[in-house]
């Protein structure tokens, strides 16, 4: 078997490579030292202190920031003391206006001239504030102090066409129905469609015996609109003042349906009074086992026996004789005479 001599290094050997081991360590140390402060130096220098580095701006930024600078500061618009003054007055005259109106609502026609006044004072040229209390006026029944305010609100606003109507209910109520006719003339003439005025019109015609004329405007009045109640009560009492009492219950039978409390009152009395008036006819023709009932649209049966059919035709003749009458039904029996 060979034998190997191991490999044995001597001490000089040793001691050089221990020395340039060293070498080698603080050059690999001081290399590392050296790039690290290059590498700080150069971060120094990309990065600005941000406390002490000025921001250089080029001139079109300086001239915006510098026009920027030189305009105006916007500030609230100055209320002036009149423009205040004036909110104030228009607050007030609503408030007097509105608690006007309360008051004559509720009757109290006193305290509601009072608040139309004090609106009259804060503004003289408020037409309204005449009209109204000229209204409150007129239900007091001082005529002359209502046509004088609602004749300041026609010269305020010529064209205020409730100020003409109500004017010529004034005159109206004082008996003054010329001057009358021509306020709702001239009320209907700025306004074609005034239902009211045509109706008013027409009543101061009837109350002058023009009945035709009067018909004629309340026509009108319910051409324009159809289901005013009032006008049908006035056409119809002037059909049964002409005599035309057919025509004058059905307008009055319109009127109730409507909900014209008066037309209905007027009905039942009709009602009573015709079937009141056929009875004692029948009675006094000696037919007193026929009698007459009247409904509500006024139509008459004929209940009861007759002895004969010419009793039973007189009885006919006789429902015949009262106007009004739509129709007649017939619930008579004939029986023999003895």
């Amino acid at each position: 078997m060979r034998f190997v001599k191991p490999y044995i290094r001597s001490k000089s050997y040793l001691k050089k490579k221990r020395i340039i081991r060293i070498y080698i360590g603080s050059l690999i140390i001081l290399s590392i030292i050296v790039v690290y402060f290059i590498v700080n130096k150069n971060k120094s220098n990309s990065t600005p202190d941000t406390k002490t580095t000025k921001v250089i701006k080029s001139e079109p930024e300086k001239r915006e920031e510098n026009k920027k600078s030189n305009e105006p500061k916007q500030t609230p618009p100055k209320v002036s003391k009149l423009e205040k003054t004036n909110e104030k007055k228009k607050d007030s005259v609503g408030i007097y206006l509105n608690r006007g109106i309360e008051q004559y609502k509720k009757g109290d026609y006193d305290q509601a001239i009072a608040n139309y006044t004090k609106v009259i004072e804060i503004n003289p040229n408020y037409a309204k504030a005449y009209f109204y209390r000229g209204l409150a006026y007129q239900d007091k029944g001082d005529y002359d102090r209502a046509i004088a305010d609602y004749t300041k609100a026609i010269e305020i606003n010529p064209k205020l066409d409730i100020a003409y109507n109500n004017r010529g209910f004034a005159y109206h109520d004082k008996g003054d129905y010329d001057r009358a006719i021509a306020d709702y003339t001239k009320a209907i003439e700025i306004n074609p469609k005034f239902d009211v005025a045509y109706n008013n019109r027409g009543l101061a015609y009837q109350d002058k015996g023009d009945y035709d004329r009067a018909i004629a405007d309340y026509t009108k009045a319910i051409e324009i609109n159809p289901k005013f109640d009032v006008a049908y009560y006035n056409r119809g009492s002037t059909y049964y003042k002409k005599g035309d009492h057919h025509r004058g219950i059905y307008d009055m039978q319109m009127a109730c349906k409507l909900g014209n409390k008066n037309a209905c009152e007027f009905l039942e009395r009709i009602k009573s009074k015709l079937e009141s008036d056929i009875n004692n006819a029948l009675r006094n023709s000696g037919l007193k086992r026929i009698a007459a009932e009247v409904n509500d649209s006024l139509e008459v049966t004929l209940k009861g026996s007759a002895e004969s059919i010419s009793e039973k035709n007189r009885a006919f003749e006789i429902v015949n004789k009262f106007v009004g009458i739509k129709r007649v039904v017939d619930k008579i029996f004939v029986v023999e005479s003895k």
